[in-house]
């Protein structure tokens, strides 16, 4: 048992330190990300949201798992495209609030509380936003760099495309129970 204690130890130890690198410098790159570097995951923050972004590298790890059928490639959205996508959300959701099983309008008195994560994907030419929303912010906080995906959990998990040449949102999925 003496011998496992240091193997043990190492193992709760990653994730730790794991998790440092996704808190933020002043300059908004992730601690131990070079300047130059574009960051694994950038966030976007704006009045009343903040929006993890995953790079086109990050994207390719994670959109195989989210995405059916498969993209033919991944971008990086900009926050100019995160920022314009977020202007419409609240109009979209609006739209299809009966696609919520216990969320009702209006939407902006439960949007804010939502966690955001955004990866870039083509698809027959076509770029999309994947977003997906999830109501408990400490998810992130446990998988910096991941795309969370959760089976069940009814409204507290939604997820969509946008395509910002169109603004047009499209493929709307809120979580079943079960």
């Amino acid at each position: 048992m003496a011998q496992r204690l240091p193997l043990q130890l190492i193992i709760l130890m990653i994730p730790l330190l794991a998790c440092n690198y996704f808190y933020a410098v002043p300059d908004g790159s992730p601690a131990g990300t070079p300047t130059t570097a574009l960051p694994t995951v950038f966030v976007v923050t704006g009045e009343d949201f903040e929006a993890m972004v995953f790079n086109t590298d990050r994207a390719q790890d994670v959109g195989h798992y989210s995405i059916f059928p498969n993209p033919t490639s991944y971008w990086t959205p900009s926050e100019s495209d995160i920022l314009t996508l977020e202007a419409h959300i609240e109009d979209f959701l609006t739209e299809h609030i009966e696609d919520f099983y216990q969320h009702q309008p209006p939407v902006e008195a439960w949007l804010p509380a939502y966690a955001r994560q955004y990866f870039g994907f083509e698809r027959d030419g076509e770029r999309y936003i994947y977003g997906n929303f999830l109501c408990d912010r400490d998810l992130l906080q446990d998988y910096p760099n991941q795309l969370v995906m959760v089976d069940d959990g009814g409204d507290c998990f939604f997820q969509f495309h946008y395509n910002p040449a169109t603004q047009e949102f499209s493929n709307l999925m809120v979580n079943g129970f079960a």
